[in-house]
C-alpha cells in the first residue's frame, strides 16, 4: 500500500483578512478576502416580505460568520483579534435569537420561551419512582 498525498490550502500561513461585510462574505460563501473564488452565479441582495424572514436570514448569516470564525481560531488559537470578533458576532447572534424568540417563536427545544415544555417526567424518573 503506498501513501496518498493530497494538495491542501496551507491555512495556517493565512493573515487573518476578514471582510469587512459579513453579508458580503455569506453571499460568496467566504468570509474571508484572500480565500475566495468567486462562483458562477452571484447574489447581491435579497428581498424579505416580512421582519420573521429577515431576522431568519440574518441569524443564518451570523451562523455562517460564527462558523467560520470558529475554524479559524481551531487553527490559529493565538489569534487575538479573531477570538474578540467571534465574540462581537456570537452577541450579534445571541441578540437576533432573542429577537426572534421575543417576538415570534423559540428557535430550539431548549429555549425559554417554550418554559420546560420538554422537561416531561419519564416513567423511570425520581418524579414516578420516588426515589
Amino acid at each position: 500500500m503506498g501513501v496518498i498525498y493530497i494538495n491542501t490550502l496551507n491555512i495556517n500561513s493565512q493573515s487573518f483578512i476578514l471582510d469587512n461585510d459579513i453579508e458580503n462574505g455569506f453571499f460568496k460563501g467566504s468570509l474571508w478576502e484572500n480565500l475566495y473564488s468567486p462562483y458562477k452565479y452571484k447574489v447581491t441582495s435579497l428581498k424579505f416580505d416580512n421582519d420573521y424572514n429577515r431576522a431568519i436570514y440574518m441569524l443564518q448569516v451570523y451562523t455562517f460568520a460564527s462558523v467560520e470564525l470558529a475554524l479559524y481560531i481551531a487553527t490559529h488559537p493565538n489569534c487575538n483579534e479573531a477570538f474578540e470578533t467571534l465574540k462581537k458576532i456570537n452577541a450579534q447572534k445571541q441578540k437576533i435569537c432573542d429577537f426572534i424568540e421575543t417576538k415570534y417563536t423559540a428557535i430550539t427545544s431548549s429555549s425559554e420561551v417554550l418554559n420546560g415544555y420538554f422537561d416531561l417526567a419519564m416513567p423511570w424518573s425520581e418524579k414516578y419512582v420516588g426515589i
